[in-house]
């Protein structure tokens, strides 16, 4: 049977990816506004819950680095490979 009106998306049905985008940091996918907005939000929760975590590893990556450099020379160090 082939779909009616009411099946075909229209521009209400469409999420909304501002959120995602905030999240990413860059537009996403136009395929994504397809989804629910529900989904569209949560994928935006699970992007910034994931950069959150990598930028935490990657701070106490950089603290345990610094634990080789001689203590004297750690804050001059710190302050060249941290923005």
């Amino acid at each position: 049977m082939p779909p009616t009106d009411d099946d075909l998306e229209t521009e209400h049905d469409r999420a909304d990816l501002s959120t995602l985008r905030d999240a990413l940091g860059q537009s996403p996918p136009g395929s994504l506004a397809t989804l629910d907005q529900v989904v569209v939000d949560d994928l935006a929760d699970l992007v910034v819950g994931a950069r959150k975590g990598q930028e935490a590893a990657l701070l106490q990556a950089i603290d345990d680095a610094l634990r080789l450099v001689p203590r004297p020379l750690r804050g001059v160090v710190k302050r060249v490979i941290l923005p």
